[in-house]
């Protein structure tokens, strides 16, 4: 394999023609005009990294010929040198034959400049690369995933944490269209780690360890994209660490836990399909959603001022119908990284499951429309409406116009700027490898609305299965209205 320098996108017919490809979809235009099957378009990573025509091939040995003749006289004198050290009088200290042997072979050898590693070695270094040793806002200590390589770093190759960050690894490398192979290998190694992982949490000792502890937390991510059952969550383990520095982004995570709390108490009441609940219940809960949601409100106060987003007009160039497979309403907002977009999302994601929760406790009430409760179901679905299109507006700067090619960024890429500075290589890298897995759960959550403006969700549900087709995520999407009870729409929306 070479680097062949910057490839050709276009289709095999327009590269064999040697003409300009417009690379329409599902067939580019030049073919369509003539008649052709348009055979399609090939992955950019085997574009650019591609097997050696022979003319290259003869040219790199005759190079390579040239430079060991040239070397050739200066290694034997090398060899002889370092064996004659060996055999110095006045010491008995000798230097090994593998010494010499090792000196002389590497001292004139021509290493290669593409790395030969196996998948898993392949596999680690993307994901350390692209979702590791990427730069993050400095107050941005919600994620688990920075403490990962000083303990990777420490730990046994054969050991659950090296097990679980492989299996974890291959997944994410088997997105790519050319290594979806990569996800069988990773099936391995996720079993492997189960098998010790059931040991550790069962020892009182190993159980509380960083390294189980990071082991589960990736487990856990990893069953949750491809649905493997997984016993000990790692919420169970995560009880046992001592607290944490707080800050903007660990608040929300305290402030968040109240909300799953809420939902552990009020969905067996809400979702008890044998029995009608009593008013008395039904208002226990909207009590107690009340409260959290008041709480929960005070977090953007808290935010540091860079946390804000901003909004750009620079897809605004775009051709209307290109716009709108990438932006919603025209609205693109633009953060201070993809870090912190991701929690705003994730604010506004458990935002939203306490006001479904006040609407389907509503709707169990039917309250008058002109009564206190009545108007607070205007309220809800206000805030539901704000809340979503926040989340449609973060899309763009997560995504940019990428609609294929597994988490890594090309060239031709767009993505959201202020104006004034191009989007930096950081960020590119950033949102292009972790952009569609922070949005995901988001996007789902905002699927489930109710009263939205009529097509936004049919907009959600397409750019689910964008990031779908992006990291070739194989799952069905749920119907969006399923589980989720609610009151009549007012306005006739939906």
């Amino acid at each position: 394999m070479v680097y062949g320098g910057k490839p050709s996108t276009g289709c095999k017919n327009c590269r064999q023609r040697k003409i300009k490809c417009n690379e329409q979809k599902p067939a580019c235009t030049q073919c369509t005009n003539t008649g052709r099957v348009c055979p399609g378009y090939t992955n950019l990573f085997d574009l650019v990294l591609r097997d050696e025509t022979e003319s290259v091939a003869r040219k790199a040995q005759r190079k390579k010929k040239r430079e060991a003749n040239a070397k050739g006289t200066a290694t034997t004198t090398a060899a002889a040198d370092t064996l004659a050290a060996g055999r110095s009088t006045g010491s008995n200290r000798t230097v090994p034959p593998s010494s010499a042997i090792a000196t002389t072979a590497t001292s004139g050898l021509l290493l290669p400049k593409s790395f030969q590693g196996t998948p898993e070695q392949q596999a680690i270094n993307t994901f350390f690369s692209n979702y590791i040793l990427i730069p993050r806002h400095p107050l941005m200590k919600r994620g688990y995933l920075e403490c990962l390589l000083p303990l990777y770093q420490n730990t046994r190759h054969d050991s659950l944490l090296s097990l679980a960050t492989t299996a974890m690894a291959l997944a994410i490398e088997g997105g790519s269209p050319s290594t979806q192979h990569y996800r069988q290998v990773s099936r391995s190694y996720f079993g492997k780690a189960l098998v010790k992982t059931g040991r550790a949490i069962r020892d009182p000792v190993e159980s509380i360890k960083d390294e189980t502890l990071m082991s589960v937390l990736l487990l856990s991510f990893y069953e949750s994209r491809l649905k493997y059952p997984f016993g000990k969550t790692s919420a169970d383990l995560d009880s046992l660490r001592p607290n944490t520095f707080e800050n903007s982004a660990s608040r929300l995570t305290s402030l968040s836990a109240q909300v799953s709390d809420l939902l552990a108490f009020a969905n067996p009441t809400l979702r008890n399909r044998n029995e009608f609940p009593s008013r008395d219940q039904l208002m226990a809960i909207l009590d107690y959603a009340t409260k959290v949601e008041a709480q929960l409100s005070t977090w953007p106060d808290s935010v540091p001022d860079d946390w804000r987003w901003r909004p750009s007009h620079s897809f605004d160039n775009l051709p209307s119908q290109e716009r709108k497979l990438y932006v919603y309403n025209r609205r693109v907002d633009i953060y201070h990284d993809i870090w912190v977009a991701s929690i705003w999302n994730s604010y506004r994601g458990t935002m939203l499951m306490i006001q479904y929760t006040v609407l389907q406790t509503l709707g169990m009430l039917r309250p008058p429309p002109l009564s206190h409760l009545g108007a607070r179901i205007a309220i809800c679905i206000t805030t539901v409406q704000n809340l979503v299109d926040d989340i449609c507006g973060s899309v763009p700067f997560n995504l940019g116009t990428k609609t294929f090619g597994g988490p890594s960024d090309r060239k031709e890429l767009r993505y959201p700027d202020d104006g004034v500075n191009k989007p930096s290589s950081d960020y590119r890298t950033s949102a292009a490898g972790l952009g569609g897995w922070f949005l995901m759960e988001p996007l789902k959550t905002a699927s489930r609305a109710i009263c939205l403006r009529q097509g936004q969700q049919e907009w959600i549900l397409k750019q689910i299965e964008r990031i779908q087709r992006i990291y070739t995520i194989k799952k069905p999407i749920e119907d969006p209205t399923s589980s989720m009870p609610s009151p009549a729409c007012p306005g006739g929306r939906g």
